[in-house]
């Protein structure tokens, strides 16, 4: 399995999926030399949007309970998404250059 979590602003509804579409187009032509590689039968491609304002999306929430994964973590996740996305709008605010 691939997964490649992106924060991204939200800005309409069918954004998680098109981030899933875009991620698998940039994944999908390497899964033969993964599989050779490491031997693996198949390997899946997933794009996991996560809101920047700490939305998380229908298709996050889906696939996180397909994995029957701990919801604690879903929250954990969006505090992070906000935290990182007030970071950027602190440091821009006061052109703070480095951590």
């Amino acid at each position: 399995m691939i997964l490649d979590p992106t924060i991204r602003f939200e800005t309409h509804s069918d954004q998680p999926e098109e981030v899933d579409s875009e991620k698998k187009a940039i994944y999908e032509p390497t899964i033969d030399y993964y599989k050779d590689k490491y031997q693996l039968d198949s390997i899946t491609v997933t794009g996991l949007m996560i809101g920047a304002r700490g939305t998380i999306p229908g298709f996050l929430a889906k696939f996180w309970n397909s994995l029957d994964l701990d919801r604690v973590y879903l929250s954990k996740i969006a505090i992070a998404a906000i935290r990182g996305s007030i970071t950027i709008l602190r440091n821009h605010i006061y052109k703070i250059t480095t951590l």
